[in-house]
């Protein structure tokens, strides 16, 4: 069997004391499931670009409908 590669991306808290609008606070765990040059992937999210800024992208856009 093969093992499942994949990172696991979870919302910690159904609230958020940022407030209704503000991205819920995220954990993306698991990252060494991805084998070899997982750390390049870990560092990718955290970057500039990363979940942080599509998190904001997503919050604008169900904001603005």
């Amino acid at each position: 069997m093969k093992p499942i590669r994949t990172a696991r991306v979870a919302s910690m808290s159904p609230s958020n004391p940022a407030g209704p609008t503000a991205p819920p606070p995220l954990v993306h765990s698991d990252f060494e499931k991805r084998g070899a040059g997982w750390e390049s992937m870990r560092d990718s999210v955290q970057s500039e670009g990363g979940w942080p800024d599509l998190i904001n992208t997503y919050a604008k856009a169900a904001a603005a409908q």
